[in-house]
């Protein structure tokens, strides 16, 4: 097994086994391991819009549209694995740690770069609430396309600074979404990186389910 198959290294250079010498340690938000991306998508017409603001409704889940247009579902939860207090990771080094945590470069963090701030450059979060306010201000075709939407400096500008609000509704509903490929090895490993997170289990051959209970939450006080 390489070096890099073992999560020794990486493209920028030499990662240790230390949890203490890797620049994740000094990450105390660990936003990469409380935020699992579920979903995917880009909104080209009304039923794609539809969607966004309905799976907006679920518990512990916000959106992130980023600077190329892309939509992506998370999930807030911290990673079982995830000391608390973000305190280091249990598999940090180890042969069981999920490959895409391996292969994840500390030195040029997308997620210390897109999440400290809730609207930003890179990408812009989305509630509920801010959802309904986008909704006032997107316009569709009489064939139901995507015709227009706000500037990024102005949907940037209206939520800077504000705090996201996540949904903790007593009894939420679960939440089927699909698997995914499942053909290769690294595809299969992403299946289990997303199995690490707290209420999310592999509902049928073909799809996860995240489970609403709104206590899930308090698995991890610290964070949520």
């Amino acid at each position: 097994m390489t070096d890099v198959a073992k999560g020794n290294i990486s493209d920028k250079g030499v990662i240790s086994k230390n949890w203490e010498d890797s620049p994740c340690s000094l990450c105390k938000a660990s936003w990469c391991c409380t935020h699992l991306p579920l979903l995917n998508m880009k909104v080209i017409n009304r039923q794609d819009w539809i969607k966004i603001m309905s799976l907006a409704d679920y518990n512990h889940v916000l959106w992130g549209l980023k600077d190329d247009g892309t939509w992506t579902l998370y999930l807030h939860r911290p990673c079982t694995n995830l000391k608390p207090g973000g305190q280091g990771c249990k598999l940090h080094g180890k042969a069981e740690q999920p490959w895409i945590c391996k292969r994840f470069s500390p030195h040029r963090c997308w997620y210390q770069r897109a999440f400290p701030q809730s609207a930003s450059l890179l990408m812009i979060q989305w509630d509920s609430l801010r959802l309904s306010w986008l909704e006032d201000r997107i316009t569709f075709s009489k064939e139901g396309q995507l015709e227009d939407v706000p500037s990024w400096k102005e949907m940037m500008n209206s939520w800077k600074g504000k705090k996201i609000l996540l949904n903790h509704k007593q009894n939420g509903p679960d939440l089927l979404l699909p698997i995914g490929p499942q053909k290769t090895e690294r595809d299969r490993d992403i299946i289990n990186y997303k199995l690490c997170f707290p209420g999310v289990a592999i509902h049928t051959e073909n799809n996860f389910i995240i489970n609403g209970d709104y206590r899930l939450s308090e698995f991890y006080p610290w964070q949520i």
